[in-house]
């Protein structure tokens, strides 16, 4: 065993890091004080919110509505509900404890995680903006481009996104190493 993690000591390192990550967020987000509850809230009207204010300066008169989900759309459909399935919270966090659990310098991962993040938040707030276009002018296109586009479209982004750190913000294997 002590041979294979000496050979191997980055990719057990980033393995166990992601697994203690992943743990953390499942005990976290299954409190209701602290996690499903009060952060999901926050992410679903700041996104509905954020979208109702893009459609109106697009020249529509959009509704927004919160009620534990979020409603919003515009005038004339049916809208879209936002809910804590839906608001992308899953994927900032799997983006963040990727960056976390890659090496790299705590300085480069300050800098690339609230970046990541916020990239991650603004194409977040487009798709809802494109989803309610669709709601009101295409519904039938609505379904598919939720389900399958706009899913395989934020991760596409997420993995280019890693891409760019292991690249970029992650340190090498030999700089690794010579971190105790």
């Amino acid at each position: 065993m002590t041979g294979f993690y000496q050979k191997n000591k980055p990719l057990v390192t980033f393995l166990i890091r992601a697994v203690a990550i992943y743990l953390a967020w499942f005990v976290f987000h299954q409190l209701p004080e602290l996690g499903s509850g009060k952060v999901d809230i926050l992410l679903i009207k700041h996104l509905a919110k954020s979208a109702k204010w893009i459609l109106e300066v697009m020249g529509f008169t959009a509704f927004y509505s919160f009620n534990k989900i979020a409603m919003a759309g515009i005038e004339g459909s049916a809208g879209l509900i936002i809910s804590p399935s839906c608001n992308g919270l899953d994927l900032l966090v799997l983006f963040a404890g990727f960056i976390i659990a890659y090496p790299g310098t705590i300085r480069s991962k300050i800098l690339f995680i609230p970046a990541g993040l916020l990239i991650i938040d603004v194409l977040n707030i487009i798709r809802i903006v494109l989803l309610a276009w669709m709601a009101k002018f295409s519904p039938h296109l609505l379904e598919f481009n939720h389900s399958y586009t706009f899913t395989f479209s934020m991760y596409v982004i997420i993995f280019a996104l890693w891409m760019v750190w292991i690249r970029k913000g992650g340190r090498t294997r030999q700089e690794e190493e010579l971190v105790p």
